[in-house]
């Protein structure tokens, strides 16, 4: 009758609920944690309230109140939490994001320091740079996409300007 059961399911449990704890790794089909501290987190389904994690892999997360280091997701939604880096196909984002790279995003009231996107929708979106297809409503960037193309064509004819006077200036005779 063992036999029958796939690997995965004999080798982790299927819930997982965690409450003001400290792991270092979890592995679990449904994952819940409040008040809880995880290094590594891999699931099918994630719930984070008022937790942090270092790194997280799963179909689905959802995090409110939380701080992950890295995330992998097919769906991420961050309600009133913080992400360093991630990577997902959608994204659905009310906090603050470092590094975010997505099929399809959409922001309310949020920040991400680069954002990588297909599509971007939502209203109140702040990027340090953003770089997408389609964008759908009030965007404020500090570097979109012909800003950044921009600045780099100005810092490759600055510094070439520069390194050719240096060659005129300090060239051996």
């Amino acid at each position: 009758m063992e036999s029958d059961i796939p690997a995965m399911e004999r080798d982790f449990p299927e819930v997982v609920n965690l409450s003001n704890a400290q792991v270092e790794l979890v592995q679990a089909e449904l994952v819940r944690a409040s008040s809880s501290q995880i290094k590594q987190l891999s699931a099918q389904e994630v719930d984070l309230r008022d937790s942090v994690s270092f790194a997280v892999n799963a179909d689905i997360i959802t995090a409110r109140k939380s701080v992950i280091g890295h995330v992998e997701a097919g769906n991420l939604t961050l309600l009133e939490s913080n992400v360093i880096a991630a990577k997902t196909n959608s994204l659905d984002l009310k906090g603050r994001a470092g590094v975010v790279a997505a099929d399809s995003a959409h922001i309310e009231n949020g920040y991400a320091g680069v954002l990588v996107s297909r599509d971007v929708q939502g209203e109140n979106i702040r990027t340090g740079l953003l770089i997408s297809r389609n964008v759908t409503g009030n965007v404020e960037t500090i570097l979109d996409t012909r800003s950044t193309i921009l600045v780099g064509v100005v810092a490759g004819a600055v510094v070439g300007t520069i390194l050719l006077m240096g060659q005129f200036l300090f060239r051996r005779k």
